[in-house]
C-alpha cells in the first residue's frame, strides 16, 4: 500500500497496517491498560476487535481531514476590508478607530480614494467578512493633509473624526476641514458631519490680501485665516475658532511710511448645540497677540506716601520691633532710627490693572528724573510691546494735581534701551519699530493716555524697568504719577 494519504493516516491515527503497507510500529494505538493472563489478551487481541479499531480510527481521521480542510476554506472566503471596499471601487488610503457614540467600542473607519475625490467608508461586519456599511459625501479635497481623532463634545469617553483635505482650482488653492461625529449608536451608528470650514488663497501672490504681500508689515504671530480647537468656556466641550480677518494698527513715522502692525486677528467661533447635534455659528471675536504678561514682583526706587499713613507705618513697625526684640536692654529711643517699614503695596498699585490706584515717585527733592518703577515677569518672555498709562488718571483732579511722564526710557535685563518721547512722536530706534499715544481712547477717562511702545520682538527679559527723564509739571506736589505699567 503505497498511498501516502493512506500512510500518513495510518501513522496519525494508530490503526493497525494493511498487508500491503510495511511494517511500522504502533505503540501509540495500544492500550495503556487492558486485561492481562494469556487468555483474556488472545481474547483482547481478537480479529473482530481490530477491525472495529480500524474502522474507528479510519472514520476519526476523515471527520478530523474534512472539519480542518471545511475551516481552511471557510477562512479563506471570509471578505477582508480591502475586498469589500473594492466592491465599493474605493481604494484605502488610511485606516482609523473612533469611538463615536463613546461605547467603549471603536468603529473602524478606512479614508479612501474614490473618482469623486476622498470619501470615507464605515466598515461593518456580516457572516462573509467586512462589509461597507455607509460611503460619506466627498469630503471635497484630492489630498489628504491630516487625519485624527479629538475628544469635542459628549458623551465623556466618545471621539470625533477630523479630516483636513487639500483641492484646487485654476486660480485658487483650496483647504477643508470636515468633522465627523455619531449618527445613532451600537451596530446601526452612522457617520454625521458637524462641522466643515474651508479656506481659499490665491495662488498668484498678487492677488493675494496686502498683508500676506507686505514683508514690511510687523507680525507677531501668524495671522493667515485657519482654524483651531479650544474649550474656550472650560466645561469639557471644545469650540472651533476660525480665524477669518488680521487686526493691522497703522503708526506715523516721521520721515517714513507709516508702520503697520498686526497685533491679532478676527475670529468667528462655532459652539456645540446638543439639540440641533452640530456645530451652530456665534459671533466674532478678537485673538490678541499681544496678551499681559503674568507679574511676580513689583519694585521701584522710591514711592510717595502720605504723611499721616507715613506715621501710622513707622509707629506699627516700631511696635512690632521691640516685641520682636532680644536685647532686653534696647528702648524705644534706639529702635526709632532703625525702624524701617514696607511700602511694597503702594509700589504694586503702579501694575495691579486698575486705572484707579498709581505708582507716585517719592523724589522728595524734584520731579522725579531718574526715579524708576520695574516689573519681574513670572518667567523670561519675548517682550512685543510695553503699556504705559502716563499721570494719575483715577479722576481729572487727580490728573491735574500730579506730574505727568513727558519722556522715560524702557530698559529690558537682557539689553538694549528704548528711548521714549512723548512729544515728538514718530521719531523712534531699534529695539522699538514704532510707539504712540493716540490708538487707546477710554471713553470713561477722556483726559488718559496711553502709550503704546512696540519692540521688534527679538529680545527676551525677565525685568523691564521704566525710568523718568523729564516731567510735565502740574499741581502743587510735584509728584511724578504713572497709573499702570504692563508688558506684553
Amino acid at each position: 500500500m503505497n498511498d501516502p494519504l493512506a500512510t500518513g493516516l495510518e501513522r496519525r491515527t494508530g490503526w493497525l497496517p494493511s498487508p500491503d503497507a510495511p511494517a511500522t510500529t504502533m505503540a501509540v494505538s495500544r492500550p495503556r491498560h487492558g486485561p492481562t493472563g494469556p487468555r483474556l489478551r488472545d481474547s483482547w487481541l481478537s480479529p473482530s476487535r481490530v477491525h472495529r479499531a480500524r474502522s474507528v480510527n479510519l472514520f476519526g481521521a476523515l471527520a478530523l481531514l474534512l472539519a480542518c480542510s471545511s475551516a481552511a476554506a471557510q477562512s479563506k472566503s471570509r471578505r477582508t476590508t480591502d475586498e469589500a471596499l473594492k466592491q465599493k471601487h474605493l481604494t484605502r488610503q488610511k485606516l482609523i478607530e473612533p469611538d463615536l457614540d463613546g461605547d467603549g467600542k471603536k468603529e473602524v473607519v478606512a479614508v479612501c480614494s474614490a473618482e469623486s475625490g476622498i470619501v470615507l467608508a464605515l466598515i461593518g461586519e456580516d457572516a462573509a467578512g467586512a462589509v461597507v456599511t455607509q460611503v460619506t459625501p466627498p469630503v471635497g479635497g484630492k489630498e489628504i493633509a491630516k487625519i485624527e481623532t479629538k475628544e469635542l463634545i459628549p458623551p465623556k469617553g466618545s471621539s470625533q473624526l477630523v479630516v483636513e483635505v487639500y483641492d484646487d482650482t485654476p486660480d485658487e488653492k483650496v483647504k477643508r476641514v470636515r468633522v465627523y461625529g455619531p449618527d445613532g449608536s451600537g451596530a446601526t451608528i452612522k457617520l454625521k458631519e458637524i462641522f466643515s470650514s474651508k479656506i481659499e488663497r490665491s495662488k498668484s501672490k498678487d492677488d493675494r490680501a496686502e498683508w500676506e504681500r507686505d514683508d514690511s508689515i510687523v507680525r507677531y504671530e501668524e495671522p493667515r485665516p485657519g482654524w483651531y480647537f479650544e474649550d474656550v468656556e472650560e466645561d469639557g466641550i471644545v469650540e472651533v475658532l476660525v480665524r477669518r480677518q488680521p487686526q493691522i494698527i497703522s503708526i506715523a513715522k516721521k520721515g517714513g511710511d507709516p508702520v503697520r502692525i498686526v497685533t491679532g486677528v478676527r475670529e468667528r467661533r462655532w459652539s456645540w448645540d446638543n439639540d440641533k447635534a452640530k456645530y451652530t455659528e456665534g459671533a466674532d471675536q478678537l485673538h490678541d497677540f499681544l496678551p499681559a504678561y503674568e507679574v511676580a514682583k513689583v519694585e521701584a526706587s522710591s514711592v510717595w506716601i502720605d504723611p499721616k499713613d507715613e506715621k501710622d507705618r513707622k509707629a506699627r513697625a516700631l511696635s512690632d520691633a521691640l516685641m520682636q526684640a532680644t536685647n532686653a536692654g534696647k528702648s524705644e529711643l534706639d529702635l526709632k532710627d532703625d525702624v524701617t517699614f514696607d511700602t511694597s503695596d503702594l509700589v504694586k498699585l503702579g501694575a495691579d490693572g486698575n486705572l484707579a490706584t498709581a505708582w507716585i515717585e517719592g523724589d522728595a527733592k524734584g520731579d522725579g528724573k531718574g526715579e524708576w518703577i520695574e516689573l519681574t515677569l513670572a518667567e523670561e518672555s519675548t517682550v512685543h510691546m510695553v503699556r504705559v498709562v502716563s499721570g494719575c488718571v483715577e479722576s481729572k483732579q487727580a490728573m491735574k494735581s500730579h506730574n505727568v511722564p513727558e519722556s522715560f526710557t524702557i530698559k529690558l535685563d537682557s539689553g538694549g534701551d528704548a528711548h521714549v518721547n512723548r512729544r515728538d512722536g514718530g521719531r523712534f530706534e531699534a529695539p522699538v519699530v514704532a510707539f504712540t499715544d493716540d490708538l487707546v481712547k477710554l471713553a470713561d477717562r477722556p483726559w488718559a493716555r496711553t502709550t503704546l511702545v512696540f519692540f521688534d520682538g527679538k529680545s527676551d527679559a525677565t525685568k523691564v524697568r521704566v525710568t523718568l527723564d523729564r516731567a510735565i509739571k502740574q499741581g502743587k506736589g510735584n509728584q511724578t504719577c504713572i497709573s499702570e505699567i504692563s508688558v506684553h
